[in-house]
């Protein structure tokens, strides 16, 4: 009944079978980065590409993206025909060749040697001067042992003769290791252009691991396309920054929204469109559905029949493993060989260049077997010298230690690879001989797909052993808090901790370039000017400072997210702060520093006296006196902050006894009160408040 449409859904799929031909067959496409999207934990990058498409079904490459791509994330999208299939492929790339490895490693073994004989010379020459430092005037005979002899005599032209030689020798001592100190620092620079060269490179990893995508179109007719090839790639953030400008003369602040974005995807974007945005994506889309709970159940026990000999465990059939071909194998061992001459050549590059000689003694070699009964090649890595070389040459002398020796210029910063899966050899004791290592090779076509069906065949029948059939397991309790959380992150200033469970997008206005690196960016947002309500905010009892705040209403229509933020006076920059998020339509407190033109004093004069005839209580009344002073040529609002003792103990009594003038708000549940005023320019105003604290006597208040 339904074999019509079967027929008609197979005849509309292209014959294009998957495997090695098909990339060769492709059409090269070249589609840069156009559009990024930061998260705060992964970028959503866009490229986009214009070409003609054929009558029919075409094929194309596009270029490679990072290996640490979510592949479930890859999309492709054209405007003129249809998508059939998009196929992705992982492949591994050499950072270095292993001749390039091999050349550096030459270089700085010659460089090496050069050093080697260079601190040979300077020992030797060292030692001399040592020498010639302790050889002195001496008298032929002791005195102790000139007994009846005369005196010898003292020929001072000999001595004369003798002491200008001594001091010709140290002098031409010094000339030859002045020499050798140019020739040194000669050196010295000669290692570090090696170094610096190393340097360049990623040597992180001997290979480089990256996806080939491949897109099979169709179109009924020739037509020009825009094809867009999208997918998420970890290692990006971003977080919010602001710079707070200030004109007192204006009254007005401008705040700059900015972002300082951060990627080490292993691509750079150049002149791309760039969104940050405060949503967390790949959290789960359907409902979680409840599962139905049984309590109290009782049913009727019915003894059960058992054998007497325990019934054999049924035995799962596996797929039997993919053997690798000989080339896979040498491609294999060839990367072992680079690894491992790359982490040679990572341990030399790190080295100083005083100590490179010293650095060749206990480098890494490489020893790779000859092929025994066609099971492939062995390869180990072991301590020893590479090319037969030993250790060789003396510690820096101490002649060096008593010049002024330039610093060696640390190599060029690297950005950390983004995170990616690792794929190494397996190897069991019953896989020995031609069958040995099947690995996940992606270099073939083949072997990757049988080696992935026989991994998952293998996972699935041991998670069937253990768990039998319709298996499952849940929590024992009713309610399990823990079971459904928002996403965290362990750096609470992301913008998807900060913006209080809300999604917004904030698109650059302009196109922005990133180098994939540790380096962060700053990426200008937008900018915004309002009027400012100006109040200066005071807390004398701590600090007699007051701080000056405006206060201004969120009349974007984007929120305001918390960061840091860096404030300007007139220009001048006046300080740090930071922001709290802030809605659309939210009022604003923007902190904008102290001013020493506002005064303030703070005393407290305590006095206790004793009430009542058989159960006597003390009474402390605490009289509090407040001073603030209007220095400017201007009338200012200054609120007023101090606090009254709070208790839980019912036996202690705290009131406030009265206030000139009544405050203007309080005291709240932490006891906080707050006066409002205003005062004319060069007008001094006074706050007097007096509170008591009423206890049983001799009772010792402490406070915490």
């Amino acid at each position: 009944m339904h074999l019509l449409p079967l027929l008609l859904v197979a005849a509309s799929v292209p014959a294009v079978s998957a495997g090695p031909e098909l990339e060769a067959s492709a059409r090269s496409l070249d589609a840069p980065v156009s559009a990024v999207t930061v998260f705060s934990d992964r970028a959503r990058v866009q490229r986009r590409a214009s070409l003609s498409l054929p009558a029919g079904t075409s094929i194309v490459a596009l270029p490679d993206i990072p290996g640490a791509a979510m592949i479930s994330s890859v999309r492709v999208d054209v405007t003129a025909g249809k998508v059939i299939r998009v196929e992705t492929r992982p492949v591994e790339e050499a950072r270095m060749t292993l001749p390039e490895v091999e050349a550096l490693l030459s270089k700085l073994e010659k460089l090496a040697d050069t050093q080697a004989e260079l601190d040979a010379r300077v020992t030797s020459l060292n030692r001399e001067l040592s020498y010639l430092g302790s050889v002195g005037p001496a008298l032929p005979v002791p005195e102790s042992e000139r007994v009846g002899k005369p005196a010898p005599t003292v020929k001072p032209a000999v001595w004369k003769s003798s002491l200008d030689f001594l001091d010709a020798r140290r002098d031409a001592i010094h000339a030859e290791l002045r020499k050798e100190e140019a020739a040194r620092r000669e050196l010295t620079k000669k290692i570090q252009e090696v170094q610096t060269e190393i340097g360049r490179h990623d040597l992180g990893a001997a290979s480089l691991r990256r996806l080939k995508v491949l897109a099979i179109l169709e179109s009924g007719s020739k037509a020009s396309a825009t094809l867009t090839l999208s997918y998420d790639v970890p290692g990006a953030a971003w977080w919010p920054t602001y710079e707070l400008h200030f004109s007192p003369q204006e009254g007005n602040v401008k705040l700059a929204y900015a972002g300082l974005v951060q990627q080490t995807t292993g691509e750079s974007w150049s002149e791309v469109d760039l969104f940050l945005s405060t949503a967390i994506p790949g959290q789960t889309l359907a409902v979680p559905e409840l599962l139905t709970w049984t309590l109290g159940e009782h049913r009727e026990m019915i003894p059960q029949p058992r054998p007497e000999q325990p019934l054999p465990r049924p035995v799962a059939l596996r797929v039997p493993p993919a053997r690798p071909s000989s080339a896979i194998i040498d491609r294999r061992v060839e990367r072992e060989v680079l690894a491992a001459r790359l982490n040679q050549l990572r341990t030399l590059a790190s080295s100083g260049p005083t100590g490179l000689a010293s650095t060749f003694g206990s480098t890494v070699s490489i020893a790779t077997a000859a092929p025994t009964g066609g099971a492939g090649y062995g390869y180990g890595i072991g301590a020893g010298s590479v090319g037969g070389l030993a250790s060789r040459g003396a510690p820096a002398p101490d002649y060096y230690q008593n010049m002024p020796a330039e610093a060696p210029a640390p190599p060029p910063s690297r950005p950390q690879a983004a995170p990616r899966p690792s794929y190494k050899a397996k190897r069991s004791k019953a896989e020995a001989g031609p069958s040995a290592a099947p690995s996940m090779a992606f270099d073939d076509y083949e072997v990757a797909g049988e080696l992935a069906e026989a991994e998952s065949v293998s996972l699935s029948s041991r998670s069937s052993l253990a768990r039998g059939p319709g298996a499952s397991s849940s929590s024992l309790a009713l309610y399990d808090p823990n079971a459904w959380r928002r996403p965290t992150f362990g750096d609470r200033t992301l913008p998807a901790m900060v913006a209080g469970g809300f999604d917004y997008v904030f698109p650059a206005p302009t196109t922005a370039s990133v180098e994939s690196g540790p380096e962060k960016l700053k990426v200008p947002l937008s900018m915004a000017t309002w009027k400012a309500e100006l109040l200066y905010e005071a807390t004398p009892a701590i600090q007699k400072t007051a701080y000056l705040t405006a206060k201004v209403k969120n009349a974007t229509k984007q929120p305001i997210l918390a960061g840091k933020m860096s404030i300007f006076v007139d220009g001048d920059f006046a300080g740090e702060g930071s922001l709290d998020t802030t809605g659309p339509g939210g009022e604003l407190a923007l902190p904008l520093g102290a001013d020493e033109d506002i005064r303030l004093e703070h005393h407290v004069a305590p006095k206790t006296r004793t009430e009542g005839l058989v159960s006597k209580e003390e009474i402390t009344d605490y009289a509090v006196h407040i001073e603030v002073g209007n220095y400017k040529k201007r009338a200012v609002s200054v609120h007023v902050y101090d606090v009254l003792p709070k208790t839980n103990n019912e036996d202690i009594e705290v009131k406030l006894l009265s206030s000139k003038p009544e405050v203007s708000d309080g005291p709240d549940a932490k006891g906080r009160l707050r006066w409002e005023l205003t005062l004319k320019p060069g007008e001094t105003r006074k706050i007097d408040f007096t509170y008591s604290i009423r206890r049983p006597k001799d009772w010792q208040l402490t406070q915490r």
